[in-house]
């Protein structure tokens, strides 16, 4: 439900089934926003299954395995591993930000327009 757009959504449940969830979000007494839709929607296996015969269902299934893909890529892993090994040393040896360390510095006197002329 999340690679869903609210407007893809409820063109594919049509206008008499978006008026009913939308009637029941205010019989409950809720906002009916596009969690409360997709929510609605995700716990209706019905409705599911209506969509995954869709061009909407399939796209929406596309997007999730191509960011399924890139999350789960050994590449991606073995990079995020090195770079977390990598900043291994630079964490445990940081004691803080240095301007809690460092004394400051005697304010400059201001200069007025005068002074510039």
């Amino acid at each position: 439900m999340h690679f869903m757009r609210r407007e893809d959504l409820a063109a594919a449940l049509g206008p008499a089934t978006y008026k009913v969830i939308e009637a029941e979000a205010t019989a409950t007494g809720e906002k009916f926003t596009s969690r409360f839709l997709k929510n609605y929607v995700a716990n209706d296996a019905a409705m599911i299954e209506r969509l995954r015969g869709t061009d909407l269902g399939q796209q929406a299934f596309d997007n999730y395995m191509a960011n399924y893909r890139r999350i789960t890529d050994p590449a991606a892993l073995a990079r995020g591993r090195e770079v977390r090994n990598a900043m291994a040393g630079p964490r445990k040896g940081y004691l803080g930000c240095i301007a809690t360390k460092v004394p400051t510095l005697p304010h400059r006197r201001e200069v007025t327009l005068d002074e510039h002329t």
